[in-house]
């Protein structure tokens, strides 16, 4: 079983909402939703494949991502190494530039998306990151 390393951001909005995409019905697990990001190419940092993959994905710029954790997860055919950050700024709008389904979401309706695996194992963590005051230049 190979390794993928993956970045992904946990981007929260000025109203304290959390964005997800849903992955395409042709991908590994199949319309499960996730925090966006992406694979890391070979000798890339996280920090800058996050920063790559939501410019492709979002076309947006991300600045001072902040980081959260970072998990090991064995899938039953993949095992993934995730750094996660969490994003409160960045520059443009928000954009599906891959045709996911998008969906901005209050911090207490995650356990009731139909996350994947991996993601789910940090949405406790996210809760220290939601209702506190921040400063968002935009």
């Amino acid at each position: 079983m190979g390794t993928t390393e993956v970045a992904a951001g946990i981007l929260i909005d000025k109203k304290n909402q959390i964005l997800l995409a849903q992955r395409s019905k042709d991908k590994p697990f199949p319309l499960q939703w996730e925090f966006p990001g992406g694979k890391l190419f070979k000798n890339e940092t996280s920090r800058h494949a996050l920063k790559r993959e939501l410019k492709e994905e979002l076309d947006i710029i991300i600045q001072n991502p902040k980081f959260l954790i970072h998990i090991e997860h064995d899938y039953e055919l993949l095992k993934v190494k995730i750094d996660f950050f969490v994003v409160y700024s960045w520059l443009g709008h928000v954009r599906n530039n891959e045709n996911q389904i998008l969906k901005w979401c209050i911090y207490d309706c995650l356990s009731s998306m139909n996350l994947l695996e991996a993601d789910l194992t940090v949405a406790e963590k996210i809760k220290d990151f939601i209702n506190k005051p921040i400063q968002i230049n935009r």
